[in-house]
């Protein structure tokens, strides 16, 4: 919901009524975010004038079977800049804008000029604050030769910053390495001036450093403009700005990018192809090529495939699901094929990585082969459980390798929520937990042990729990992926403990579990510890326990809960700990 205010602004001698939000909370809701649209030849006619459009069709079909409120395009819009070209480009994202959804386009280096800097006002006016806004306000540019080029608007609880790096209406800025030197304090100032606890992703065409281009936002290389990148990826940190989103490279890329001060980083998306041409990255990177230190962390890519982004913005936190589809080329998943298309390719799309992060939560950069115990946070929203999260155990063992040949990173975010959200099925904080992921295509990870703290008396068994696919809440381990069920034990951790066991320490409040997958995560009432299977824990389980004394663990083994191998008192007298009351 938004609250408007608001403020008046002067266009070429008219008088403009401009809403300007002030953002509260909303509903879960989902944006779009789309790469490079070009075509060659129309050799099957479906792509006219140089625009992909059996591609953009597919993808516009997706975002709005995905109920997204917009769509961003980060840039190349076009093959070959033309006035019918942008015609054809406006055309296609009609189709969004009649279901209900916002387009809001950038530039790219393939309609650089001053005639198409003129045009995008009449083809895409909503890029001014026009029309075709839908609930976007507060439309803002850093001055007139850049408006409808670059601008700032929000919608909800996020403020977008499209910053455009070509020729300017007046036709000044022809060297465009140098075109975003003269926006980094607007981009400052339009991120610093927006409201508090609120999101904000700042967008471009070109790279922070790219992985087949050399030329980048900055200039011909990721080593110009020094100074100006400083200021550009200091003023994203500290304004909590999490990705700043590219395309360009036609690949999908995530990274950590450091500035070359060495002093501040922002995480970079490299969006994946909609194009008629797919890019391989060069060997060695430019980042080892041109920077020295070395300022990029890559975290995951994905060659040769036509993809899509779909942010969902619940509160505080960012869920970002990526879908691609394989190029029609050949080839399977793993071993994707490069081509250049000449006819449209039936997509058919799968989610292929899920990432994202939490206003509220942390983030860690897990080098290969580190420990993964590094991450610890504890809820910081008000009226919380104060739940501790923390991983106990575990190591980055398993890094996917870049076709470069470098080693991936794991960047782990985490986030919150509340368990007021979940109708009294829950007895803590809800955890996020992204990036634990070994590599795309697959929900597994690393084996690791997740605990979460308790507060109060127990009044009976609890488990570590997660949202399976049917947005069910489950016990973790029930959701590992290719391991049978672990064994329940009461206390504390240890090493020796297989994958899937799980357990709880009454004396230290805390509840872990060996696991091999990230997600959300809390804790529930379990029935952990019930011997008769009468789904709670009480004195006939205890009974039944103390019954079994000095006899091996193999004769009942969930009657061994200390895990020492043989049934004892001391299994009945921890069973009591965690009795129902």
């Amino acid at each position: 919901m938004l609250k408007n205010s608001f403020s008046y602004h002067i266009r070429r001698g008219v008088l403009y009524l401009v809403a300007a939000s002030s953002i509260v909370s909303a509903a879960p809701w989902k944006f779009g975010v789309m790469g490079d649209t070009q075509w060659k030849g129309n050799v099957d006619g479906e792509n006219p004038n140089t625009v992909p459009a059996g591609i953009v069709r597919q993808v516009n079909q997706e975002f709005i079977r995905h109920g997204v409120k917009m769509v961003i395009q980060v840039g190349d819009l076009v093959d070959v800049y033309s006035r019918p070209a942008f015609d054809t480009r406006a055309e296609l994202a009609q189709e969004l804008i009649d279901a209900g959804i916002g387009f809001f386009p950038l530039r790219g280096n393939h309609e650089p000029t001053s005639d198409a800097a003129n045009y995008v006002s009449t083809v895409f006016p909503q890029a001014c604050g026009y029309m075709n806004t839908f609930d976007a306000v507060n439309f803002q540019y850093p001055s007139e030769v850049l408006e409808c080029l670059s601008y700032s608007f929000d919608y909800n609880n996020v403020r977008f910053v499209m910053v455009d790096q070509f020729t300017r209406k007046d036709n000044s800025g022809s060297n465009n390495n140098d075109n975003l030197v003269d926006q980094v304090a607007w981009v400052a100032s339009v991120l610093e001036s927006r409201p508090e606890n609120t999101h904000a992703f700042v967008l471009s065409h070109k790279n922070l450093v790219g992985q087949n281009h050399r030329d980048v936002v900055f200039g011909s290389s990721p080593a110009s403009n020094i100074p100006a990148q400083n200021g550009f990826i200091e003023a994203m940190q500290r304004n909590k700005v999490w990705y700043y989103l590219s395309g360009h490279d036609h690949l999908h890329h995530r990274s950590v990018i450091t500035s070359p001060d060495m002093t501040s980083s922002v995480k970079e998306l490299i969006c994946a192809s909609n194009s008629y041409k797919f890019y391989t990255p060069v060997i060695p990177s430019n980042d080892e090529r041109y920077n020295a230190p070395t300022r990029e962390l890559p975290i995951a890519q994905e060659l040769y495939t036509v993809g899509y982004y779909i942010f969902t913005v619940d509160g505080s936190n960012i869920t970002v699901d990526y879908y691609s589809s394989l190029n029609g080329c050949g080839g399977t998943w793993g071993a994707t094929v490069n081509c250049g298309l000449t006819v449209t390719p039936s997509l058919s799309f799968e989610k292929r990585e899920t990432f994202g992060y939490g206003l509220d939560g942390k983030e860690f950069n897990v080098m290969p082969d580190a420990p993964l115990t590094v991450v610890a946070d504890t809820c910081p929203l008000d009226d919380s459980h104060g739940t501790c999260a923390c991983i106990i155990n575990g190591i980055n063992a398993i890094s996917s390798v870049l076709y470069d040949g470098r080693k991936a990173i794991q960047n782990i975010s985490t986030g919150w929520g509340r368990a007021a959200s979940e109708n009294g099925l829950l007895t803590s904080d809800i955890l996020h937990l992204w990036g634990m992921e070994n590599e795309i295509g697959s929900d597994e990870c690393d084996w690791y042990t997740l605990s979460l703290s308790f507060k109060g008396t127990l009044s009976g068994p609890l488990a570590i729990v997660s949202k399976n696919h049917d947005g069910n809440w489950i016990r973790s381990t029930d959701i590992n992926i290719n391991s049978d069920p672990g064994k329940f034990i009461i206390g504390r951790f240890k090493p020796e403990y297989g994958p899937g066991s799980r357990g709880i320490d009454p004396e230290s409040k805390i509840v872990w579990a060996v696991i091999n997958h990230g997600g959300t995560f809390a804790l529930a009432p379990s029935n952990d510890g019930d011997q008769d299977d009468d789904g709670d824990v009480d004195n006939a389980d205890i009974a039944i326990v103390a019954s079994l004394k000095n006899k091996p663990a193999s004769i009942k083994p969930s009657a061994d809960l200390d895990n020492d191998g043989k049934i004892t008192v001391l299994d009945a007298r921890k069973l009591a700990l965690i009795k129902n009351r």
